[in-house]
């Protein structure tokens, strides 16, 4: 269980989020097995889902991207971060390569600069400034109206002082199969057809009731090259050969 809830990330946005809100679904590419980009995309538009993650700015999903209305979540990956922070040209160079040159065709909304950084770990002094960085160089390229920036942290926000912030679950999931004795097929669908539909209530938290918290599903796939215990290979919404592990509707 408690491998389970270390993957529900915060994600911190200085944006009100009302009513129903729509579910996004992480995309990991920890597999050899994986479908094509331009499939999986093609996956995401049959199944109705309207917002994606991914864990870096891959060129091929990207491009798989243009002209959809498919919004992006994009992670700025924890091993860029320090010399976003500290190299002059880095953060205007990230944003050109990777967020410029497919915008408006691909729809960023988005960028968390790193994932789940450990406090008190040698990156986590350069979140912040790096941040700050990429905020800069969105502005610069016009596009500070149109995408957010934050990070993506782990469940205590209250007691580092960060009660009245709003947030967004950017990772949330549940594994059909592993270790835990809890992992299993059943368990896995009953939570994310609960999550989707607790979502689609707008009913918030117990914390903050009261309009809806956009979320987003982890995984689009069993991902076999995933590190860590065997439970991490098992979060998919669908296998690789892109048949749905459950009944569930995105629209």
């Amino acid at each position: 269980m408690t491998t389970i809830l270390l993957l529900l990330g915060l994600f911190l946005l200085g944006l009100r989020l009302t009513g129903v809100q729509s579910i996004g679904v992480c995309y990991g590419l920890n597999g050899n097995n994986l479908p094509s980009k331009q499939d999986v995309i093609n996956l995401y538009k049959r199944n109705g889902i309207q917002r994606m993650r991914i864990y870096g700015p891959d060129p091929e999903v990207l491009n798989a991207l243009k002209g959809t209305n498919i919004e992006l979540l994009v992670d700025v990956p924890n091993e860029s971060i320090q010399d976003v922070a500290t190299n002059p040209s880095a953060a205007a160079n990230w944003v050109q390569n990777n967020i410029k040159k497919y915008s408006p065709a691909v729809k960023f909304r988005y960028i968390s600069v790193g994932n789940e950084v450990p406090v008190g770990s040698a990156v986590a002094r350069y979140v912040g400034p790096a941040m700050e960085k990429i905020q800069k160089a969105i502005a610069s390229a016009g596009l500070q109206n149109q995408i957010k920036v934050s990070t993506s942290i782990l469940t205590a926000l209250e007691k580092e002082g960060g009660s009245k912030v709003n947030i967004v679950v950017s990772e949330t999931g549940w594994p059909s199969d592993g270790n835990p004795p809890a992992a299993s097929s059943a368990n896995a669908g009953t939570y994310y057809k609960n999550v989707i539909r607790h979502v689609m209530s707008g009913k918030g938290t117990p914390k903050k009731p009261g309009g809806g918290i956009e979320t987003y599903l982890f995984a689009m796939f069993d991902e076999n090259q995933k590190r860590g215990e065997e439970t991490e290979k098992h979060f998919g919404l669908f296998y690789p050969n892109q048949q749905p592990k459950y009944g569930i509707s995105f629209k």
